[in-house]
C-alpha cells in the first residue's frame, strides 16, 4: 500500500511540465497609488554651456519643449555675495538668460532652487560664503543666511523667474542641520513678507543618501517643525539597497508630507565625451525607478539632462562646449517616461517567474503606461500581460531599448485579447507599453445607493491615507461614528482608527455621466459625531481639474452616536451636460480617533420638480425615469400597442404616452417602474391627477407609491385587474390626494404596473398633474408659519402675535402673522395734494381701501367727493400697491386703510 501511494504521487508530479508557473505580468490598474505630481529637468549647473552650445535654441526646445516637464532645477551660489553686502548679480547672467527661455518654451514650468553644492557637497567645503558658515565650528548665521536666501528669491522674481520651490541647502545636513533650517526658513518667510515676495515652497534637503534624509526627518519629528515644509527630497547615492526607499517615504508620510527625488539618475551620464553608455547603466537607472515609485515616491528631477561644459561629460543631451548638442539614447527613454508618467498615478504590478525583470506601471485617465526592465542576460518569449480591464482588440504601442538597436527604440504594434496580451521580453532591455484601458461606464442619473448589497460603484481612492468600510450598527470607536444606518442596515463610514497618524485623509469616488441632463442635484445623509473629526467634503472633477470643497462641514455635527443623521442637498448643475464628472467624499481627522464620519442614502438626480407640474410624453419621458428596481421598462409609444386585445388606441392628451409592453418580456409576473421627484415643501395640498387606460385581462394591477424621503409607502392609489373592456373606451381620470407627504423637500412619485400569466395586459398612463389645491390663504400660511403651524392657531381667526388683526386680515393687509406690526403707509404732502400709498392682497376676499375726513368724527369717513382719488400703482405677485389723495385746499384732511 505504501508503495502504491508513493507510484501515485511519482506519477502526479511527472505530469507537471518543467517551468509550469506561467511567466506573466499581472497589473492591477485599479488600485491607484500616488500621484506623479513632479516630473523635472536639472540646470544646476549647465546655463554657461547651454547658452555656449551652437544649437541653443534647439536643444532648449529638446529639454522643455519636447518633454512636459513641469519643474526646472536651478541653483543658487556662494558668489552671489562672497563678500558681506557686496552683491554679485551678474553672476546669474546666463542662469536667468537660460532660465527666460525655457519659460518662453514652456510658460507652466516652475522653478526649483537648491544650493550649489559642487564644491563638496556631503563634507566641510565652502559651500556658504564664509560670513554665513565659520568653516572650523559650523555655525551657521542663520539670520544672515534668511536674508541671503531672501535677497535671491527677491532677485529672481524681479527678473521675471520667480522661484516656486526651493531647499534651504542641499545635501549638507552636517551644516544645515533640522534645527538650522527650520530657523532659516523662519527668518527667509518673515523677510520676504516684508518684501512683499512670494515665499517658495520649501522641500528640504536634497540628501545625498538615505541615511542622511532618515536623521534629518527624525530631528524634523522631535523639534516638531514639520509644518515648515511642503515636501522633503531625496537623491538615494552610495547605496544599492532599493528598499530604503520604503523606509524614508514612510517617514516622511508620518509627518504628513511627501517625497520626491530631486537627483534621479537618467543612465546617461559618465566621463565618455559623447560615447553611448552600455545599456546596463540606463537599466540600473530603470530599476531604481521601480523601487522608487512603489515605496511611494511622488515625482523627481533628472539630474543634468544636458552637459554642464567639461567635454568629457556626457549627459542625455550632449553639449561640448561651444559645440553642437546631440540627443542620446538616456533622452530617448528619459522623454518616452516624462510625458507619458507626469500627472499619472502609480499602481502595482508583479512579474512572475522571470529574475531579473522590474515592472512599473502608472495609468492616468484611461491611459496605462507599463515599464518592463530586464536586467538579466535571459530574456522570456510569450509573457502573459494581464489586466483588470478589457483589451480585447485595442492596440498597445511598444517600444524597446536594447544594446543592439536603435537610440529612439524599436516600435511595433500589438494587439490585445480579452483582459491581456502576450510579449517578448528581450535580455537587458528596456520595454514600455502603451495603451488604452476601456473605462468603468459613467453613471446616468437618476442614481441611488443604499450601500445595502457592498459599494455599489463606489471606489476607494488609493491616493490617499486610509479607506472608508462598510458597517452595520454602530462603529468600533466609541464615542464616535453614528449607532445605526440612515436606511436600511448598512452604511460607509471612515474608521479613525484606520488612520496611523493626524491628518489623513480617506477619499472615496464615482463617476457619472451627466451629459442628458439640464440640472443635477446630490443629495446624502451624514453623520459627524467625533471630537476629532476634521470635515467631510465633497469634490468634483469635471474631467478637466478638481473643485475642492463644494459642499463641506467641519468639526463634529451631531454630539451622539444616537443623534440623528443629518441630510446634504448639493446643487450640481454647474456639471449638467458633461459626460465626465467624479464625485468624491473626502473625510479627515485630525489628532485622534474618534473620527468616524458616515454616509448614506445617496441619492444624486436632476433637481425635484416644482408644482404646478404636467407632463403628457409629447417629447419624451420628461422628468419621469425608469427604475432600476424592477423587471422591466415603460415605452413611449404613440398610437395602438403591439399587443393584440389589449392596451389604449391611442393616447389621452396629444399624441404619445407611456405603456408597458408585456409580449416581449420573456417571462410572467414581471413588473414596470417609472418614477419622478417633486419637491412638495411649499405645497399644503398636493393632488395627483393622471389618465389610465387598463385593457387587458391579464393586467395584475397599476399602483401609485410615493417615498417620503425616509420610506416608500406603497399602493398610496391602486386599481387591480383590467379597468376597460376595449380599446377603443375612453381613458379614465385618477385623483390621488398626497397631503400626507406636503412640506418635504424631495417626494418620489412612482407608478408600478404588473402582469400575470400571459402578455395581454399593456398597462397606460398619460396627462399627468401636479398642483396645490390648498387655497390662496392655506398657501400664504404655509409660507408664513411654516413649521410653528403645529404649535399655533394658523386659522383665518386666529392671532398668535396678539396684535390688533386677526390672520386673515394679516394676509389681506401684507403683514407679519408672527410679529405685532402694524400696515406700512407712506406719507406725503406735496403743494395742495395729501397723499398716503400702501399695499393690499390681491383676491383676499376682504375689502381692503383707504377712505378720508376732514374731522375724524364717526360718520365722516367717506371713499369718494371733494377731489380724492385711489388708485392702482402695480402688481407683484398678489400684492397690490396703491395710492390715495385728496386736495388740502379746503381745510385739514385725514385718510385711514379700512379692512371689511
Amino acid at each position: 500500500m505504501r508503495w502504491r501511494l508513493g507510484s501515485l504521487l511519482l506519477l502526479f508530479l511527472w505530469l507537471i511540465p518543467s517551468g509550469s508557473v506561467a511567466q506573466s505580468i499581472e497589473l492591477r490598474s485599479s488600485d491607484l497609488r500616488q500621484e506623479v505630481d513632479m516630473m523635472g529637468g536639472d540646470m544646476e549647473r549647465s546655463s554657461g554651456a547651454v547658452q555656449n552650445t551652437q544649437n541653443k535654441a534647439e536643444i532648449l526646445k529638446w529639454g522643455f519643449g519636447d518633454i512636459n516637464f513641469n519643474v526646472c532645477r536651478v541653483q543658487y551660489d556662494k558668489k552671489q555675495e562672497l563678500a558681506e553686502g557686496v552683491k554679485n548679480w551678474a553672476f546669474y547672467e546666463k542662469q536667468v538668460t537660460t532660465m527666460r527661455e525655457i519659460r518662453a518654451i514652456n510658460p507652466d514650468i516652475l522653478f526649483f532652487a537648491t544650493l550649489r553644492s559642487d564644491y563638496d557637497g556631503y563634507g566641510n567645503d565652502n559651500n556658504l560664503p564664509d560670513w554665513i558658515c565659520n568653516y572650523n565650528t559650523k555655525a551657521i548665521e542663520v539670520e544672515k543666511y534668511g536674508v541671503f536666501l531672501a535677497d535671491y528669491v527677491e532677485y529672481m522674481e524681479q527678473q521675471g523667474v520667480p522661484i516656486a520651490m526651493m531647499s534651504v541647502a542641499k545635501e549638507w545636513t552636517t551644516f544645515v542641520n533640522a534645527t538650522v533650517s527650520a530657523g532659516v526658513i523662519t527668518k527667509l518667510k518673515s523677510e520676504l513678507d516684508a518684501r512683499g515676495v512670494a515665499m517658495p515652497l520649501i522641500s528640504d534637503q536634497g540628501f545625498w543618501s538615505t541615511a542622511q534624509g532618515n536623521k534629518y526627518l527624525d530631528d524634523v519629528a522631535s523639534l516638531g517643525t514639520e509644518d515648515l515644509y511642503w515636501s522633503f527630497c531625496n537623491h538615494n547615492y552610495g547605496t544599492s539597497d532599493h528598499s530604503l526607499w520604503h523606509g524614508i517615504n514612510a517617514k516622511a508620510l508620518a509627518l504628513g508630507k511627501v517625497l520626491y527625488n530631486d537627483e534621479s539618475s537618467h543612465g546617461g551620464g559618465g566621463p565618455t565625451s559623447g560615447v553611448e553608455r552600455p545599456i546596463t547603466t540606463p537599466i540600473a537607472a530603470y530599476v531604481e525607478r521601480c523601487h522608487m515609485y512603489e515605496a511611494g515616491v511622488k515625482g523627481e528631477i533628472f539630474f543634468e539632462i544636458w552637459s554642464r561644459g567639461l567635454n568629457n561629460e556626457t549627459r542625455p543631451i550632449y553639449c561640448p562646449w561651444g559645440g553642437t548638442g546631440r540627443k542620446m539614447r538616456a533622452y530617448y527613454i528619459m522623454k518616452h517616461f516624462a510625458n507619458h508618467v507626469v500627472d499619472s498615478c502609480y499602481f502595482p504590478s508583479e512579474a512572475s517567474d522571470m529574475p531579473g525583470v522590474h515592472t512599473m506601471a502608472f495609468r492616468k485617465n484611461d491611459q496605462v503606461v507599463l515599464w518592463v526592465i530586464n536586467e538579466g542576460e535571459a530574456g522570456h518569449s510569450s509573457v502573459s500581460v494581464n489586466l483588470d480591464s478589457s483589451l480585447s482588440g485595442l492596440e498597445i504601442d511598444e517600444t524597446v531599448w536594447t544594446e543592439e538597436g536603435d537610440l529612439e527604440g524599436v516600435s511595433e504594434t500589438i494587439i490585445g485579447s480579452g483582459t491581456g496580451f502576450q510579449v517578448d521580453i528581450a535580455a537587458q532591455s528596456i520595454s514600455c507599453f502603451l495603451f488604452d484601458i476601456e473605462a468603468q461606464e459613467a453613471r446616468k442619473l437618476p442614481y441611488y445607493e443604499g450601500f445595502e448589497s457592498g459599494f455599489g460603484e463606489w471606489k476607494q481612492v488609493q491616493d490617499d491615507d486610509f479607506d472608508w468600510s462598510r458597517n452595520v450598527f454602530a462603529t468600533g470607536t466609541s464615542g464616535s461614528g453614528p449607532s445605526s444606518a440612515s436606511q436600511g442596515d448598512w452604511y460607509l463610514y471612515a474608521e479613525g482608527h484606520n488612520a496611523n497618524a493626524p491628518d489623513y485623509e480617506a477619499l472615496l469616488e464615482k463617476r457619472f455621466d451627466l451629459s442628458d441632463v439640464s440640472g443635477a442635484e446630490l443629495r446624502f445623509d451624514y453623520h459627524m459625531c467625533g471630537a476629532y473629526i476634521d470635515h467631510l467634503a465633497v469634490d468634483v472633477y469635471d474631467g478637466a481639474e478638481w473643485v475642492e470643497g463644494v459642499w463641506i462641514r467641519e468639526g463634529a455635527q451631531q454630539a451622539m452616536s444616537e443623534d440623528p443623521w443629518h441630510r446634504a442637498i448639493v446643487d450640481l448643475s454647474d456639471y449638467a451636460g458633461l459626460s465626465e464628472v467624479t464625485v468624491r467624499f473626502r473625510t479627515k481627522k485630525s489628532v485622534w480617533h474618534a473620527s468616524d464620519v458616515a454616509v448614506d442614502n445617496i441619492l444624486f438626480a436632476e433637481p425635484a420638480q416644482t408644482l404646478p407640474y404636467a407632463e403628457s410624453f409629447e417629447n419624451g419621458l420628461g422628468g419621469w425615469a425608469q427604475s432600476a428596481e424592477d423587471d422591466i421598462d415603460w415605452s413611449h409609444h404613440t398610437g395602438g400597442t403591439a399587443t393584440t386585445n389589449t392596451g389604449p388606441s391611442g393616447s389621452s392628451d396629444g399624441d404619445w404616452y407611456l405603456y408597458v409592453e408585456n409580449h416581449s418580456n420573456g417571462a410572467y409576473y414581471k413588473s414596470a417602474s417609472v418614477e419622478g421627484r417633486f419637491d412638495l415643501s411649499t405645497a399644503v395640498h398636493p393632488e395627483l391627477t393622471f389618465d389610465y387606460h387598463m385593457f387587458g385581462p391579464y393586467i395584475d394591477f397599476l399602483s401609485v407609491d410615493v417615498h417620503s424621503g425616509s420610506e416608500w409607502h406603497l399602493d398610496v392609489w391602486k386599481k387591480s385587474g383590467q379597468q376597460q373592456s376595449s380599446n377603443e373606451d375612453d381613458w379614465a381620470t385618477a385623483r390621488v390626494g398626497l397631503s400626507a407627504f406636503a412640506g418635504n423637500d424631495l417626494v418620489t412619485i412612482r407608478f408600478r404596473s404588473k402582469q400575470r400569466q400571459w402578455h395581454a395586459a399593456d398597462t397606460a398612463i398619460d396627462a399627468i398633474q401636479l398642483v396645490d389645491t390648498a387655497t390662496p390663504y392655506e398657501l400664504w400660511a404655509e409660507a408664513s408659519f411654516g413649521s410653528e403651524r403645529e404649535s399655533v392657531d394658523w386659522s383665518e381667526m386666529g392671532n398668535p402675535d396678539g396684535d390688533h388683526f386677526t390672520n386673515l386680515e394679516e394676509w389681506a393687509l401684507v403683514l407679519n402673522p408672527m410679529a405685532s406690526d402694524s400696515p406700512e403707509m407712506a406719507f406725503s404732502a406735496q403743494g395742495e395734494l395729501f397723499t398716503v400709498n400702501y399695499v393690499r392682497r390681491v383676491g383676499s376676499g376682504l375689502r381692503v381701501r383707504a377712505t378720508w375726513s376732514s374731522s375724524l368724527g364717526s360718520g365722516t369717513w367717506k371713499g369718494h367727493g371733494d377731489g380724492f382719488v385711489e388708485s392702482s400703482q402695480g402688481v407683484e405677485g398678489d400684492v397690490e400697491f396703491m395710492s390715495a389723495s385728496v386736495p388740502l385746499e379746503s381745510g385739514r384732511k385725514f385718510i385711514r386703510i379700512e379692512v371689511d
